[in-house]
């Protein structure tokens, strides 16, 4: 979005996308963004530019971060100042002297980290999964940090999950028989796809050669097999705290220790296979054991309109049909071929053991919109988008920031419109849907729909309609009746772009990058020196 020096009512991203009411001021307004330093901001009566008053730390996650305060400098003094001409600086002067100084905000320490953000999606993912037990998550990221592939556990196309069991062939009973196991095939083993499998079937990359995988669990030796075949070179492993009491092991031991018997075979031939395929395998602990999305938007700006979940669907599922008339013909399909083949009869089925929890498409997209945010260096604002395509694949990701080779420390991040624009961010920042679209991983974006947390501006609305996007999916729209967003409107209905605006069933969702919050706590308390990152052989050696 360009801006200029000029206060205008052209929308800007002055503030982020979610904000509250400051009850001392109607006429004043505070920056909410994760982990991040919040501006309170006046506005004056007669323009809609806001003029920043002071900072304060506001951060929503469980990071303890200190973010660097603003400072005021001499323009030759800022660490853009020696990329202008001389004919823009004024002289060096005393500081008796009444000149002008501009505000220099640096930018914000709490971001993701690449590590922790690859992870996070692989746990997000897996909250799409129906699998009640055992749900998996996966992510794959190339060389340049772009995502390629995103997976969760489930059964293959075709085959509902409404219909198939979620029974597990290991603790299933009989109804009538609590001694006998039921039979495998009335269970989820034969018929169930892992996350990485998911993952590397579907990519939206040519291949994923080269790339890293990101899992919350040490693969099991049929996913190891995929994993070589596929190319993939290094692999990264959720690090659990050690007292967890969750599902996750740490499979870290050594064949040459005593405890080797409790090594199953499976486990041992995945090691195997990995060392002898050179496959780097890291664990890593998050710098954090939890993170907050947050959906809530000021009560003004709530959505006119109600959720569109069964639109982004391709069909709307029923939950345990009891009747031949509420079957889609998807279902009565299966249900016909299970009797045929595996004398499993899901008509007499009151429940087939689905997790109900399961985030939506609309849910999951948004809510990886939000968690790539957090990888944003804005102070201020932070904001994601999520491409996805007709097949529900997420093929482009981006977040608002500086251009690539731009270093974020010396680029300006402040908003104070008292500075020359050259000294404010707005000249040089690339909004979260242009990243997206610039930073996809499939050959273009058309037909597919974009999700964003703020109504996109007239720039990146141009950007959506020459990309061939046909849908805009978003939670907050502050600047509607401004010039720009007019200006987006316009272009988005001419060109026949699909408008929808969201509503979330929920106002947060937390990411656990471990299940047991006090094991977590504990494990600090215990092993403050631990690595938070270690590499491994296929024997467990560190």
């Amino acid at each position: 979005m360009s801006h200029s020096d000029v206060p205008s009512s052209t929308t800007k991203r002055l503030l982020p996308a979610f904000e509250s009411q400051n009850h001392n001021n109607n006429n004043n307004h505070k920056d909410i963004s994760e982990g991040s330093e919040a501006v309170n901001v006046e506005w004056s009566s007669d323009s809609t530019t806001p003029r920043p008053k002071k900072h304060t730390k506001f951060t929503s996650t469980n990071l303890d971060i200190k973010e660097a305060k603003e400072t005021t400098r001499f323009p030759h003094e800022t660490p853009i100042g020696k990329y202008l001409s001389l004919s823009r600086l004024p002289p060096k002067v005393s500081q008796d002297e009444d000149v002008e100084v501009v505000t220099v905000t640096p930018k914000r320490q709490g971001y993701l980290d690449w590590d922790d953000y690859f992870l996070g999606i692989a746990i997000l993912s897996s909250k799409r999964s129906k699998d009640p037990d055992h749900a998996e998550g996966a992510c794959i990221v190339d060389q340049q940090n772009r995502i390629v592939a995103i997976g969760y556990s489930g059964f293959p196309k075709g085959c509902p999950d409404t219909i198939f069991p979620w029974v597990d062939f290991q603790k299933g009973k009989q109804s009538n028989n609590d001694n006998e196991t039921v039979p495998w095939l009335h269970s989820k083993q034969p018929f169930l796809c892992p996350a990485i499998t998911n993952a590397i079937l579907n990519k939206c990359s040519p291949d994923v050669a080269g790339c890293r995988l990101y899992v919350m669990e040490f693969p099991t030796a049929d996913c190891v097999k995929v994993m070589i075949q596929s190319g993939i070179r290094e692999l990264v492993i959720l690090k659990p705290a050690k007292n967890s009491s969750s599902n996750h092991r740490d499979k870290t031991s050594s064949l040459s220790d005593a405890n080797v018997g409790v090594v199953s075979d499976d486990e041992q031939a995945s090691r195997i296979m990995l060392e002898m395929a050179n496959i780097h395998v890291r664990y890593h602990k998050p710098a954090i054991p939890s993170l907050t999305l947050d959906f809530s938007v000021p009560k003004q700006d709530e959505p006119n309109n109600h959720s569109i979940d069964a639109c982004c669907s391709s069909k709307t599922q029923s939950s345990n049909p009891s009747s031949d008339d509420s079957y889609t013909l998807e279902e009565q399909t299966a249900i016909t071929i299970l009797q045929e083949e595996a004398d499993y009869d899901a008509t007499t089925v009151s429940d087939n053991g689905r997790r109900h929890d399961y985030l939506t498409w609309d849910e999951y997209f948004m809510s990886v919109a939000f968690l790539t945010a957090q990888r944003s260096k804005d102070p201020n604002t932070q904001v994601g988008a999520c491409i996805v395509d007709d097949e529900h694949r997420i093929i482009g990701l981006g977040y608002n920031g500086m251009p690539r080779g731009l270093s974020d420390d010396a680029m300006p991040w402040s908003r104070d419109t008292s500075n020359p624009p050259i000294f404010n961010k707005y000249l040089y920042v690339t909004h979260a849907e242009v990243n997206a679209i610039l930073n996809k991983g499939s050959a273009n974006v058309k037909g597919s729909t974009i999700y964003v947390a703020l109504f996109p501006c007239e720039n990146c609305a141009k950007m959506i309609i020459q990309s061939g996007i046909r849908r805009v999916i978003y939670l907050s729209d502050r600047y509607h009746d401004t010039d720009g967003c007019r200006a987006s409107r316009i272009m988005f209905k001419c060109a026949n772009v699909e408008l929808v605006q969201w509503t979330p069933s929920q106002t947060e969702l937390t990411i656990l990058y471990d299940g047991d919050m006090s094991a977590h706590q504990e494990e600090e308390e215990e092993d403050d020196d631990d690595d938070d990152d270690e590499d491994y052989d296929v024997v467990g050696n560190k």
